[in-house]
C-alpha cells in the first residue's frame, strides 16, 4: 500500500525555528538598550538635581518654619518677664512649646540651628556659619562661644563655639554612658546625662573650660598638667572634683592658683595644690585639702554669698604640731577617722587671699573660729599676701588663751558683743592678741557696747595676761571699745606702733607698786604708743610710767594736740580722758 505525505503538515523543525524567529524580532538591539539607558541618564541629569533642589528649599523652609516657632516662643516668656539666660533655660522653654532638643537638628543639608546667647534667640545657619534667617540682631556670619549649637556628635565640639550635647552624644552602642575626655578649651553643656559617671579633664587641656553637669553621681577628675595651664569653671550640678585613682577612689587635685572656680553645686572637692574659688551663689558640701602644709601652693578662697559647710584634711595625724594644735580646736569630727572636718574658718584663713570685705566682713559666732584667728602662730598668715581680713563678731565669745598667739592683718568690729578671754596656764604669759610679723590688727565697735575682758589678768605670782601684745614691726590700732584687765603692751621696734584714737581702758589689779600699766612698753622697747583719744582708770596717758623702771621719768603717750584731763565724776574712781 503506497502512502502519500501530506505537504502542508507543519515539521517538527520548522515550528522551532518559527518560535525563534518570532522571539528575535520582539528583543532591542544593542544600539537600542545604548539609546534607552541615555534618554534616562539625560532625564535624570536633569530631573534629579531639580527635585534635589526642591527637597532642599522644603527642608530649609521647615528649618525655618521652626526657628520662627522658637522665636516665637522666647520672645513671648520675655514678654512676661521669663527671659532665657541660658541654654538649659532656652531648650527648656522650647520643650514647653513642643519642641524636644533632640528635634532641633535641622533637615537643611549642612545646617545648624543655633541660639544666640546675647539677645536670646534662635537662628539658622549654613555650613559655613553664615545666617540663613534669624533675629535682626544676629550677624550674616557667627562665631564665638555666645552662640550654642546643638549636637549629637562629641567629635565636632570646639572653642569656636559654645555646645549642648543631646543625650544621644554620649551613649555607646549598648546603652551605657561612655566617659567625657575633655583636651582643649571648650565651653559644653552636658546637664542631659542625668546618669553621667565621670568627666576626665585632659592634663595638656589649655586655655578655659566652662563645663555644666547636671549629675549629683559624677566625678570631674583634674589632671597635674592642667593645673597650670587651663582655667575651669564649673556650673550645674556634680558630686566629687579630684584626680580619680585606678580603683576609682579620688583624692587631692592638682589645680593651679587661678584654675578652678565652683558657680553650681558640689558634694565634695579634693584639692592637693592649687586654688578653689567658691563663686558667690554656688553650694559646696565639703572640702578636703590633702596636703595643708604645702606652703603657697594651697588656697581656698571663699567668695561673699557662697555656701560651704566643711574644710577638713584627710592626713591629720601627719601634721606638725604648729599645724595640728589650731586644727584640734576647730574639729567637729573624730581624729581617729580618715577625714578631719574642721571649721570652715579656720583652713579659710590659712589658705586664702582675704576674708570679707570692709563692707561685708566675715561674720563669728563661734569660739573655735575665733580661736582659729588667734591660733595662726605657725606663720601660715602670709597666705593673705599682705591683704586685710574683716571679721565681725555675731554673739559673745569665751576664749581660752593659753599661748601667746598671733593674728594675721586683720580688721575686728566688736559690733557690741564680748570676748570674755581665760588664762588656763598660770605658768605662762598668754596673750588674747598677739601681733606680730608686720601684722597690722584694728580693733573697732560700731555698736557702742562691745568689749574685751580678760578678769584673770594678774596673778599672785606674778604672772601677766595681756589683751594686746604687739612685737617686731607691727601695729595696734584701736577705734573704740570697751577693754577691761589686760594690759595693752608694746615691745617691739621703732617701727612697730600702737595707736588709740578712743574706747575705754581699765585693769582690776595693780602690777607692782600701785603702777596700772593699762598702756606699756616693754623692757625700753622702741616702739611708739599714741593716744589720740578714750577714756583710762588709773592711767594718765600723758604722765605714764614705763616698765622695767618704775620710778623713771614718766612718759607721755598723747598724740600731736590732744590733752589728757582727770575726770572724778565716779565715786571712788579716777579717770582720765584724752581729747584733741
Amino acid at each position: 500500500m503506497m502512502l502519500f505525505h501530506h505537504t502542508n503538515a507543519p515539521s517538527a523543525t520548522g515550528k522551532k525555528n518559527h518560535s525563534l524567529n518570532a522571539a528575535l524580532r520582539r528583543a532591542f538591539t544593542i544600539t537600542e538598550l545604548v539609546i534607552v539607558i541615555a534618554v534616562i541618564a539625560i532625564l535624570a541629569a536633569v530631573l534629579i538635581p531639580t527635585f534635589t533642589s526642591l527637597v532642599n528649599r522644603a527642608n530649609e523652609s521647615a528649618d525655618i518654619q521652626t526657628v520662627k516657632n522658637l522665636n516665637t516662643i522666647l520672645s513671648s516668656n520675655e514678654a512676661m518677664g521669663d527671659r532665657a539666660d541660658t541654654i538649659d533655660e532656652a531648650l527648656q522653654q522650647a520643650l514647653d512649646g513642643g519642641y524636644k532638643v533632640e528635634n532641633l537638628t535641622p533637615t537643611g543639608d549642612g545646617y545648624d540651628i543655633v541660639w544666640d546667647a546675647t539677645n536670646n534667640r534662635f537662628a539658622l545657619v549654613d555650613g559655613e556659619n553664615k545666617k540663613v534667617y534669624g533675629d535682626a540682631l544676629t550677624p550674616e556670619t557667627i562665631s564665638g562661644q555666645e552662640y550654642w549649637k546643638i549636637t549629637d556628635d562629641m567629635s565636632k565640639t570646639d572653642s569656636n563655639f559654645s555646645w549642648y550635647l543631646t543625650e544621644d552624644a554620649l551613649n555607646s552602642d549598648d546603652g551605657t554612658t561612655e566617659t567625657v575626655e575633655i583636651t582643649s578649651s571648650t565651653n559644653l553643656n552636658l546637664s542631659a546625662y542625668t546618669d553621667l559617671k565621670d568627666v576626665t579633664i585632659s592634663d595638656t587641656a589649655t586655655g578655659t573650660i566652662n563645663l555644666t553637669t547636671n549629675s549629683e553621681d559624677v566625678n570631674i577628675s583634674l589632671g597635674a598638667t592642667t593645673a597650670s595651664t587651663a582655667t575651669v569653671n564649673l556650673y550645674g550640678t556634680a558630686g566629687t572634683i579630684g584626680i580619680q585613682n585606678q580603683n576609682g577612689t579620688m583624692t587631692g587635685g592638682q589645680y593651679g592658683m587661678n584654675s578652678l572656680h565652683i558657680y553650681g553645686t558640689v558634694d565634695k572637692i579634693f584639692i592637693n595644690t592649687g586654688k578653689i574659688i567658691a563663686m558667690p551663689g554656688c553650694s559646696i558640701g565639703t572640702i578636703i585639702a590633702t596636703n595643708p602644709i604645702s606652703n603657697n601652693s594651697l588656697s581656698i578662697v571663699l567668695e561673699t554669698g557662697c555656701s560651704v559647710n566643711n574644710i577638713g584634711t584627710t592626713n591629720f595625724e601627719n601634721l606638725p604640731y604648729g599645724v595640728k594644735k589650731p586644727l584640734q580646736d576647730a574639729i567637729t569630727g573624730d581624729t581617729s577617722s580618715t577625714t578631719i572636718i574642721v571649721d570652715r574658718l579656720l583652713l579659710t584663713n590659712i589658705y586664702t587671699q582675704g576674708i570679707g570685705t570692709a563692707d561685708d566682713p566675715y561674720i563669728i559666732t563661734k569660739s573655735s573660729q575665733i580661736s582659729s584667728i588667734t591660733n595662726m602662730n605657725f606663720g601660715y598668715d602670709y597666705y593673705l599676701n599682705g591683704n586685710t581680713a574683716y571679721f565681725k563678731l555675731g554673739a559673745d565669745i569665751e576664749l581660752t588663751a593659753r599661748y601667746a598667739t598671733v593674728i594675721p592683718s586683720m580688721n575686728l568690729d566688736l559690733a557690741g558683743h564680748t570676748i570674755t578671754v581665760k588664762v588656763k596656764d598660770t605658768e605662762t604669759v598668754a596673750s588674747a592678741f598677739l601681733v606680730q610679723s608686720g601684722n597690722k590688727l584694728t580693733i573697732e565697735d560700731s555698736v557702742g557696747t562691745g568689749s574685751i575682758i580678760m578678769p584673770t589678768s594678774y596673778e599672785e605670782d606674778g604672772t601677766v595676761g595681756y589683751i594686746f601684745d604687739v612685737i617686731g614691726t607691727s601695729s595696734l590700732t584701736i577705734n573704740s571699745g570697751n577693754f577691761v584687765a589686760g594690759m595693752t603692751v608694746a615691745q617691739g621696734e621703732a617701727d612697730s606702733s600702737i595707736v588709740v584714737n578712743g574706747g575705754t581702758f581699765s585693769t582690776l589689779v595693780p602690777y607692782t607698786n600701785n603702777i596700772y600699766y593699762v598702756l606699756n612698753k616693754i623692757d625700753g622697747s622702741a616702739a611708739q604708743i599714741v593716744v589720740n583719744g578714750g577714756r583710762f582708770k588709773n592711767f594718765d596717758p600723758a604722765n605714764a610710767k614705763t616698765d622695767p623702771t618704775e620710778t623713771s621719768t614718766p612718759v607721755s603717750y598723747l598724740g600731736s594736740g590732744c590733752t589728757s584731763t582727770q575726770d572724778d565724776s565716779i565715786a571712788g574712781e579716777t579717770w582720765w580722758v584724752v581729747t584733741k
